[in-house]
């Protein structure tokens, strides 16, 4: 369940914090506290013509249609 793993991990956050902020208040190096856990693993396919990233079923449905598109911009610039 997505909502139990991002849950999981907001409180594993927020422990490692708490951590952190108790060894700089007792002066113990960082390099005593346990890393935090990786990220949830992204399962989205990414669209190999423009790095968007899709749900399975919407990515089987986007990339044939975003391939064809010629006025896609290369890159996005930035107005000064």
């Amino acid at each position: 369940n997505k909502w139990k793993a991002q849950s999981s991990m907001l409180r594993e956050a927020i422990k490692a914090s708490k951590a952190i902020d108790k060894a700089i208040k007792e002066g113990k190096p960082l390099s005593d506290i346990p890393n935090m856990p990786s990220q949830v693993p992204d399962d989205r396919v990414p669209c190999p013509h423009c790095g968007r990233k899709f749900a399975e079923e919407t990515a089987k449905r986007h990339i044939p249609k975003c391939q064809n598109i010629k006025s896609r911009p290369k890159a996005l610039k930035r107005r000064r």
